[in-house]
C-alpha cells in the first residue's frame, strides 16, 4: 500500500514541525539487571513506559506493512524508510511473500526484501 501520513494521534502530545510527519509508540516494558550509569540509582527489575519518537520529512517514501483484523482494525508492523534510490528494505523474516507487490519492484538480498517506491 502507499498512503500519506496527514495526522499524528498521540497519547501524549508531540510537537512536530508542519513540513515533517512524526510517528510515536509507546508500550510497557519489563526490564532487568539494571544497573544506573549516572544519576538516580534504579531496581534490578522494574517496568516503564518505552516512548519511541520518529520524525521525518513528508516528501520522505516510507514502506509500511500492515496486519488487518476481522473487525477491520489496522496496525502498523514494520515500516522502513527509502533511501535515496527510493528503495526501502525490511528483514526476510517480515517478508511472508504473500504480499501484493509487483515483482518488478522486489529487489532481493541476502537478509532482507526491498520495494523500489
Amino acid at each position: 500500500m502507499t498512503a500519506r501520513a496527514i495526522k499524528q494521534h498521540s497519547a501524549r502530545s508531540v510537537d512536530c514541525p508542519p513540513d515533517n510527519i512524526c510517528i510515536d509508540a509507546q508500550f510497557d516494558g519489563d526490564f532487568d539487571n539494571a544497573r544506573a550509569i549516572s544519576g538516580v540509582s534504579v531496581p534490578d527489575r522494574f517496568t516503564a513506559t518505552v516512548v519511541q519518537h520518529t520524525e521525518f520529512p513528508r516528501k520522505m517514501k516510507v514502506l509500511v506493512l500492515l496486519q488487518t483484523f476481522p473487525n477491520g482494525r489496522r496496525n502498523v508492523f514494520v515500516q522502513a524508510l527509502a533511501d535515496e534510490r527510493g528503495l526501502a528494505c525490511i528483514e526476510k523474516r517480515w517478508f511472508d511473500g504473500k504480499l501484493n507487490i509487483p515483482v518488478s519492484k522486489i529487489v532481493e538480498r541476502p537478509n532482507e526484501v526491498c520495494v523500489r517506491l
